[in-house]
This record gives C-alpha cells, structure tokens and sequence, in this order.
C-alpha cells in the first residue's frame, strides 16, 4: 500500500475518533444542562397559589416578564421576577379588545378585535409604545409570531398573514378562508395549526406566505378550543356547552395525515400550555345550584404526557376564578393567579421543646432542637418539582422550601437568635446521575444567588447531606458537572515523549481527586494517541 495513503488512513481513523468523542461529550454536557430530574409517573403535582397578575385573555411570558392581553382593558406588563410578589410595570391602553398576544424579541403583537394588528415596542417595558398597525377585514381574534411573518385569525375571513420583517409597517401578503369558527392557532416550521371550531384540526401550509393551502385535518368530537405544538404532537382541548370535552393529543408527523394518540377527558376544557412532560389544561364548568340557576365553576388540570398514548392526571387546582389563558415557565403557572408547583407539601407543628419534621417520601428530615423556636410554630415543607435558577450548577431534584408560621396567628416566625436546626437529604444513585458527587452541598437561596450553606456536609457512602443553619430559606441540593479542559496551543500546548520507539500526547484532564479518570477522558486520550502513533509510524515506514 502507498504508504501516503496509508498513513491518511490512520490519521482518517484518529480524527474520527476524536470527533465521536467530541460529540458524546457535547451530547452529555446538553443532557446535564437541559434534562430536569424525571420524576413522571412517579410524582403527585400540587399547586399553591402564591401571587395574583389579573385574568386576560392571553398571557405571554419573557425573561422576567408577563404580558397579558386584557380586553378593553389593553396590555399590561408585570415583573416576574419574584413570582410571590409580581408588579405592574407597564400599560397600553389599545383601541380595540386586546384578546390575541405573542411576544418576540422588543416587540409585542396584539390581535386588537376591530382594531387590527398593533405592533407595540416593549424595550422598554415601562413606557410601551405603538410602532405599527396592520388592518384586518373582520376582528382579529388570535395571534402566533415566527420569523418574519405574523399569523392571524379572525372569526370571518379565516387565516391572515402579516409580513412584520419591519415593524414599523406591518403588510398584509396572503389570506386562507377557512370553513367553522377558528378559535385559536400554533405555528411550527412551515404549518399552522388551527383550532377550528366544530370543523376541529386544520393544518395549513405556510411554505409561500402568499398562498397558503390546506394539507390535513382532524374531525374532533366537539368544538376545537385551543392548540398548541410541541415536536410532533399537537394539544387540541375541545368541549361543548362547558359540560363536555377533554384533551386530544395528535400525532402530526405526516401533516396530511393527522391521527389522535392519546385523549383525557376534561369537563369544559379550555385553554393548553405544555411544559417538559406535562400538559396544564384549564376548564370552565357548570354545576346545578340552587334557584335562580347554574353556578360556574373553574380550575387547572395537570396531565403526565410523557406517554402520549396514555395521559395521566397527576394534579390540579379548584376553584379558582374565572380563567381566559394558561402559560408555564419552570415551577410556575400563570392563569390571573400565580400558581407554584409542588410534589410534597408536609406540615408539622414545632412546640418550644422541640421536634423533627419528615417528608412524606422520608428522604428529607429537619430536627428542631428544644428552644429553635420562642413559641408553638407550624413548619411547612414544600418539595418544588423543578430545580430553578441553578446557573452554571446542577441540581438533582431536591429543591425545597421551609418556612414558620405562629400557631395562634399566622403570623411569619423565624428561628430563635442562636438557634439552629438540622436538616439531612437522602439521595439516589439515578438522581444524582452526571453530577460530580463530592461537589455536592446544600444550598440556599437569598433572593439572587445561591449560597452554598458553610456547614453542608456530604457522606457519599450513604449518599447523605447534612447540614445546620440559623435561618429558613429555600433550599437545593447542587453540584458541578464534569468539565473538560484541552491545553493544546500549537507546539507550546503539548509534549511529545518517547517511549518505545512511539510518540505520546500528554494531556491532562481536571478530574477530582480519589475519583476515577472519566470514560470520554480516556477515550478522547486514546483517540489523541492514535493520532500522534499515525504521524510516527508513516515517518518510519518512509
């Protein structure tokens, strides 16, 4: 064999290797960052209310803000920031009835009823100010953003396309007249999906903007309410005279051909959000009361979708007022109330002398020493279902929050001054999963950082954290990941050493000390070894 050739093929073999390894670990750092804890199927949900923004037809969240579309009463614009303490901090009063909302960059999209199209910059989340208008032949009713183009429906004409690529002059360039009473709408890639009434599932190509066409439907039992897409399944909630429906979970890998894997029923469903596996389906029902007529009754569903061929309720909320709109982000559901969510909730009373609080899976244990408190306190656990604002930390899905209230008040009580309490998490080998485990700690929470508890300790035989504070807080269990760190800077950056008759390539890899050297370090060693043995042996056989 030409020993040129012979030695590309080597080095072909080396480069390989190294960019396989390369992937397998960019593939494990994306799971480690985005992969919450799975806890489906496993998990009980229970919402607690913690703040009020106000009912609206559609709520849109962004960063830390909310924007809801209320009507008459126009836009508003609060701070999230601290979800048990949201504010106001911007209003426009638009012409029409503010019903359709999407948010996309500086700008906010408002399907304003008669009025149109509104196309108002929130840079400024403040002082929001109208930049431009597009006219719509009926009232325009719902609204979706993607790239250049805005999607509108109206209860008339059917489906608008608005090319927004400048803000400032929003233009009408294609129009489908859809059959039924669309009600609702999602974009995904080149299709647009609507919520059509007794007409159910339309899917629409979007492909040319100026010619839209119909590719696909799906007959629903009752009246299309509201859609939403995630991959490839879209969530259509339908319902009929508030005393019928559910959720339908359509497969739309072939837009053409649609076809329902999975269905719950839900009385009076409304309106969908999804987030991660799970489904949040809002619904509005009559009950028979007593004279002079019907009474209206309103609340959150929570679905386990993971499985969609088999949803599975696994919580809720009612009643809670009236509800227009359902959105999602992390530990949070926006609906008028605030909602947080949680898989554990335990309350205990703490007398004077003492006593111990356990969480309902006992994995999590607080001993209140005699004299923590001053007086009779109630003790509450609350087991959040996501780890939030980690950064560049990772948790393992033991996020909890621990207050105190007075037994005979109410009112908020704090440890006594001096006193402390200790608190010990158990955890799994599987929630522990790509964490570097005696990087492991407590942490708690001061309203911006996470602050790694100084008397946190870490028992990695028994897979125990033990730690004892004077304050209550919120609380994580976090850690670090696996980083690797490749030194190679031309000449300078590698060593080459001689050893029989071969040319190595030293490297070296952060790893913990007592810890074993990481597979893909020493895969991505083996792969740069191949390399460099390549480069020596063609020089030999030359």
């Amino acid at each position: 064999m030409n020993k040129k050739r012979l030695f590309s093929l080597i080095s072909a073999l080396g480069v390989v290797s190294v960019l396989l390894v390369l992937g397998s670990i960019a593939v494990k750092a994306q799971n480690q960052q985005l992969t919450p804890p799975d806890k489906s199927n496993t998990v009980t949900i229970t919402p607690e209310i913690i703040g009020q923004i106000g009912d609206g037809c559609e709520v849109v969240l962004q960063s830390n803000y909310a924007y809801i579309a209320q009507g008459y009463n126009g836009l508003h614009i609060f701070d999230i920031s601290n979800p048990a303490d949201p504010k106001e901090v911007g209003f426009y009063d638009t012409p029409g009835y503010a019903c359709g909302l999407a948010v996309e960059g500086n700008y906010a999209y408002v399907a304003d009823g008669e009025s149109g199209l509104l196309v108002i910059d929130i840079s400024n989340p403040s002082s929001p100010i109208e930049v431009g208008f597009c006219d719509i032949p009926s009232s325009a009713f719902s609204i979706a953003v993607a790239g250049n183009y805005a999607y509108i429906i109206d209860g008339v004409s059917g489906l608008h396309i608005i090319d927004i690529s400048n803000p400032a002059a929003p233009s009408g360039i294609g129009v489908y007249d859809m059959p039924g009473y669309p009600s609702s709408l999602a974009v995904n890639g080149m299709y647009v999906y609507v919520a059509n009434g007794v007409d159910g599932l339309l899917i629409i190509d979007v492909s040319n903007p100026a010619a839209p066409t119909e590719v696909g439907t799906y007959d629903l039992p009752y009246y299309a309410k509201s859609v939403i897409v995630r991959g490839n399944y879209a969530f259509i909630t339908d319902c009929i005279d508030y005393n019928e429906g559910g959720l339908h979970i359509i497969d739309i890998s072939n837009p053409s051909a649609p076809k329902e894997d999975g269905y719950i029923f839900i009385i009076g469903a409304n309106d969908v959000a999804v987030e991660g596996n799970y489904a949040y389906v809002t619904y509005t029902h009559r009950i028979y009361c007593p004279p002079p007529g019907h009474c209206w009754i309103s609340g959150l569903v929570i679905i386990d979708i993971s499985n969609p061929v088999v949803p599975m309720y696994v919580g809720g909320l009612v009643p809670i007022a009236p509800i227009g709109s359902v959105a999602v982000a992390g530990n949070y559901v926006f609906l008028g109330s605030i909602l947080r969510l949680l898989t554990d909730y335990v309350t205990t009373s703490i007398p004077i002398t003492g006593n111990s609080l356990a969480s309902t899976d006992g994995n999590t244990n607080l001993i209140f020493p005699s004299g923590a408190f001053t007086q009779t306190v109630n003790v509450n656990y609350k087991q959040l279902l996501y780890d939030e604002n980690v950064g560049e930390l990772v948790g393992i899905g033991h996020t909890f929050d621990i207050s105190a209230v007075i037994s005979d008040t109410g009112e908020v009580a704090n440890l006594a001054p001096g006193q402390t309490f200790t608190m010990t998490i158990q955890y799994s080998d599987d929630e522990k999963g790509a964490v570097i485990e005696d990087t492991l700690a407590l942490y708690s929470w001061d309203g911006t950082n996470w602050v790694k508890e100084a008397t946190s300790s870490l028992d990695p035989v028994n897979n125990l954290i033990t730690a004892t504070s004077s304050h209550l807080s919120l609380w994580a269990v976090l850690g670090e990941t696996n980083r690797f760190y490749f030194p190679v800077i031309g000449k300078v950056g590698y060593i080459l050493l001689h050893f029989f008759g071969a040319h190595f390539f030293w490297m070296e890899l952060p790893v913990k000390k007592n810890k074993a050297l990481d597979p893909i370090g020493i895969s991505f060693f083996s792969a740069i070894r191949i390399m460099f043995h390549a480069y020596h042996f063609a020089n030999l056989i030359k």
